[in-house]
């Protein structure tokens, strides 16, 4: 498992708090990593990670959002693919989430336990988890449920329902691109895509959303936009390469390594212990640390956007 900041703070050695989904990104990305390059001690890595999530979640697999457990449900298929996932939290994650369906006007599933608001963040990576597994039926329940409540005329996807939650979120479009991929909708994809190259992006980079969860935000797209790209999108490839390269030639380095910046039009910084990080608002997320770029999330967006460059 990851230590969440860098320098570390107080408590990250026990993974206080546990920040679930960034962790679960960082096993999506440690796969990334062994497809590309196979190497044995990140396949003990990979292996170990399960397990070490399991006992740090309290011995479960899941937590109260829906959202965090379909994430952890993509890397444990995806790590399944190599061999060294854990069918058994799977099945787990994937029962709970097919449960969830709620069969009121609204439909769809809730954000969290307890809170019966619907949204994206939720829906298009379950819409992909189902159709990894096989529940062709459910994934396209969630494409259809997010194409009625959410996407707008142009194709974007706004945030969600509560009564009406119009932002746009990077994210959200990378999900929804995503699921489209798994069902073979690539005209739609293309469709998406577009509008994120046109919308969300600044001369064709993806935009940021600084650190804390939204470190993740643009790396979610760019993997799935990566997906896309492989596929045939055209404005896909363009936006994940031209990020790219705005990304790596931004890099910061240090003898510590390599640090992605949050905006990857501007200068990465080199974060130090002084830079205060991030509240743990919940239910509302994480917010930023003072210099984004001291948070996992930031990092792990880079190197998913790295990732899905090298993939095409």
């Amino acid at each position: 498992m990851g230590i969440t900041s860098f320098p570390p703070a107080a408590g990250a050695a026990w993974h206080r708090p546990l920040h679930y989904w960034w962790q679960a990104h960082l096993l999506d990305c440690l796969v990334d990593a062994e497809l590309r390059e196979p190497d044995e001690e990140r396949r003990r890595l990979i292996r170990a990670f399960p397990r070490a999530m399991w006992v740090r979640n309290g011995f479960r697999w899941t937590n109260d959002y829906y959202d965090d457990i379909a994430w952890f449900g993509l890397a444990l298929e995806r790590a399944g693919r190599l061999g060294l996932g854990d069918p058994r939290g799977l099945r787990v994650i994937v029962d709970r989430l097919a449960g969830a369906w709620r069969r009121d006007a609204l439909g769809g599933l809730p954000w969290r336990v307890g809170d019966e608001f619907r949204n994206a963040p939720v829906m298009g990576p379950a819409a992909i988890l189902f159709a990894r597994v096989g529940e062709d039926f459910l994934a396209r329940r969630a494409v259809d449920w997010l194409r009625s409540r959410l996407q707008r005329d142009d194709g974007l996807v706004v945030d969600g329902l509560r009564p009406a939650r119009p932002a746009l979120y990077t994210y959200n479009q990378g999900t929804f691109i995503g699921a489209l991929v798994e069902l073979g909708d690539l005209a739609e994809a293309e469709r998406v895509a577009s509008a994120v190259e046109a919308k969300l992006t600044r001369d064709g980079v993806l935009v940021g959303a600084r650190g804390g969860d939204g470190g993740l935000f643009a790396g979610i797209t760019a993997r799935y936009l990566g997906e896309a790209a492989r596929a045939g999108s055209a404005a896909a490839r363009r936006i994940v390469l031209t990020s790219a390269e705005a990304a790596w030639g931004n890099r910061a380095e240090s003898a510590d390594g390599v640090f992605f910046g949050h905006d990857w039009t501007a200068p990465a910084v080199i974060p130090t212990a002084a830079a205060p990080l991030g509240a743990n608002q919940a239910p509302n997320g994480v917010t930023s640390a003072a210099v984004p770029e001291r948070d996992l999330s930031v990092q792990l967006s880079g190197w998913m956007l790295l990732e899905a460059a090298a993939r095409l």
